[in-house]
């Protein structure tokens, strides 16, 4: 081998070093250093990739419960719902007048 060619590592995808976390944490403590050997890992990835899961599980449980505040209401839908508050806007208009009336003819004026 030539000083100029140097032995490249294959890298991993995000699932590849996923499946290597997932099957890290179900190792034994005694055996986890032979884990990392066998699969060329050293334990700074291992706190990376720990940190990445972490945070994209924390991500997705929040999207999961805010869920209903970003779904998109279609136009027709907003367009009843206008309407319905203008009839019930109306509604209370004829109400509050004949309520005045009412304290009227019961204030005598």
């Amino acid at each position: 081998m030539k000083s100029g060619d140097k032995k490249r590592k294959a890298r991993r995808t995000a699932e590849q070093d996923f499946e290597l976390f997932k099957e890290y944490q179900r190792i034994p403590n005694g055996k986890k250093a032979e884990f990392m050997r066998k699969h060329g890992l050293y334990p700074a990835e291992i706190v990376r990739i720990e940190d990445a899961v972490r945070q994209g599980g924390v991500e997705a449980l929040e999207t999961r419960r805010s869920r209903k505040k970003d779904q998109v209401v279609p136009a027709s839908h907003v367009e009843e719902r206008d309407e319905r508050i203008r009839e019930l806007e109306g509604s209370l208009a004829d109400i509050v007048a004949e309520n005045r009336i009412l304290k009227k003819k019961v204030n005598g004026v």
